[in-house]
């Protein structure tokens, strides 16, 4: 095997070889054989996917002296194994990101005005063209307004969004796509075979997928497994040296979840932390699982055997939650002070959003809010009244449809009537009005979205102690008081007279004197 990088030595030198860019290809091909060439061609995208690979193949056609009859560059002719080997004098390859000042880009224009000597078109690849400087962006646009006929531009770029407008307007926009993993896959595998190396599938397909589009990290991410596995690729070597884990224990871990069963599901945690994986890693792969579970739910598309049963053992809403709940884990990752507490607060969350089976009937649901309200001293005299009349009937003091109010949304919350579940998602939401009726909440903007089971149950729940019958309706905004924040402030101040209480008493202030002894409400 060449001791040269995959990358390299395999770096495509005519359009047939180019990986996943068809439509590009095409285009270029298109161009060349309709004599329809722009002056200037952009090629933007992410990281290796072929930019500037493709943008060269194209400058060897334009000045190839034996272009095929499939408008291939020959790559036999001189001008051809010049551009190959970078000493073409009609191609000039800058990288802006050394190159950003205007003196460079002056320099490179006051060259342009000459005809080439030797080819058909002088061409200018300017590499991450969005790191050019303001100045010499400008300088570019008179030229790049009324260019000469020989001249052509070719640039590239990862941020398309930073190149100025004033230029993008005079070029042709060719955007690449990132490569799916399954092309990527049957590229190793052909590139595998022909340095005649042992690699199972699964490694393939492990790499492809790590590489996250694109053909120059596959590329590399071989090379590094080849030198791991010292010249084998083993499925178990590769996801270890990529930190990622096998599905079946992701798989397991879900399977817990939607059963609800905290034991076995803690049980499966623990074995992938044996693991020693990259914490983020595996969160993405649970939320595309997720995904592909909500996907076979929907009958959207083809699922495997194992995400369609995944699918039939819970509810889409449930199900739906779960992804939300790992993606939210991911976006705050970082605030984590151990990444695998990302995790296990995701699975720890899931667990306890799981919609448990409700066997009381409503009838006994309503005792046991009359036994709360009663005990609780957050609640009026009149309400305490009001629950301790017999089921089915009215209280003269609140009749049905009577007003609801933000001090009965916030009692609400008081007792552990409202379901973990449900208690939950609507914490956060805020009251703005009751009105004929309808009961108007404010509901935050990054807030999990309520299930129509959700809402029903607070329905009764709100019927039940205060005697209301009313229609729930949603308004998108930040709440300046939830439900939350009164809890929160009821358990501070609640902490705050137990210190007083405290610091009245005679023992504890002998130890504060004698000793220096403080108190400390919070605690580990």
């Amino acid at each position: 095997m060449s001791s040269e990088v995959l990358a390299r030595k395999y770096r495509p030198q005519i359009f047939s070889n180019v990986v996943g860019q068809e439509h590009i290809v095409t285009v270029l091909q298109n161009s060349i054989s309709l004599g329809k060439l722009h002056h200037g061609y952009i090629f933007s995208g992410t990281r290796g996917i072929g930019k500037t690979t493709i943008a060269r193949i194209f400058a060897k056609a334009l000045n190839c002296h034996a272009l095929t009859k499939a408008f291939e560059p020959c790559n036999e002719c001189v001008s051809c194994k010049e551009i190959t080997v970078g000493r073409n004098l009609e191609f000039i390859e800058i990288d802006a990101a050394s190159r950003t000042g205007v003196d460079d880009m002056r320099e490179l224009l006051e060259s342009s005005i000459y005809k080439p000597s030797s080819s058909k078109y002088r061409i200018y690849l300017i590499d991450e063209v969005h790191m050019l400087s303001k100045s010499s962006f400008n300088a570019l646009l008179k030229t790049l307004e009324e260019p000469p006929e020989h001249l052509i531009f070719l640039m590239a770029t990862t941020e398309i969004e930073k190149v100025p407008s004033t230029v993008l307007s005079r070029f042709l926009q060719l955007s690449l796509k990132v490569v799916p993993p399954l092309v990527i896959a049957n590229h190793l595998s052909k590139l595998l075979a022909s340095e005649s190396l042992n690699a199972d599938q699964v490694s393939i397909e492990l790499i492809a997928k790590a590489a996250q589009g694109s053909i120059r990290d596959a590329l590399t991410l071989t090379d590094q497994a080849i030198a791991h596995g010292n010249g084998v690729l083993e499925n178990s070597e590769v996801a270890n040296f990529l930190g990622s884990i096998d599905d079946s224990y992701l798989l397991a871990v879900i399977q817990n979840i939607i059963k609800g069963d905290g034991d076995a599901a803690y049980i499966s945690l623990q074995a992938l932390h044996e693991f020693n994986v990259e914490y983020s890693l595996v969160i993405e792969s649970f939320i595309e699982h997720f995904h592909a579970i909500n996907m076979a739910k929907a009958s959207f598309g083809s699922s495997t055997e194992i995400h369609k049963e995944l699918a039939s053992m819970a509810d889409a809403e449930f199900l739906v939650l779960m992804q939300e709940i790992f993606l939210q884990s991911l976006e705050k990752y970082s605030i984590y002070p151990d990444p695998k507490m990302a995790l296990e607060t995701a699975v720890i969350r899931s667990l306890a959003f799981h919609p448990l089976k409700q066997d009381t009937s409503l009838e006994e649901k309503k005792n046991s809010i009359k036994a709360d309200t009663r005990s609780s001293d957050s609640f009026s005299d009149e309400e305490s009244k009001l629950t301790s009349q017999p089921p089915g009937t009215s209280s003269p003091d609140k009749p049905t449809n009577s007003s609801f109010t933000q001090e009965d949304w916030h009692e609400l919350f008081q007792s552990n009537l409202v379901s973990g579940f449900t208690r939950e998602v609507f914490l956060d939401f805020g009251f703005k009005a009751y009105l004929n009726n309808a009961l108007t909440l404010l509901q935050p903007a990054k807030s999990v979205e309520p299930t129509k089971a959700m809402i029903d149950e607070l329905k009764q729940l709100i019927l039940a102690i205060n005697n209301v019958s009313l229609s729930i309706h949603f308004e998108l905004s930040d709440p300046e008081i939830c439900p939350r924040d009164l809890l929160e402030s009821m358990a501070e101040s609640k902490a705050s007279n137990f210190e007083e209480a405290l610091t009245e008493n005679s023992s504890v202030q002998y130890l504060m004197e004698n000793f220096d002894a403080k108190i400390s409400i919070k605690s580990d």
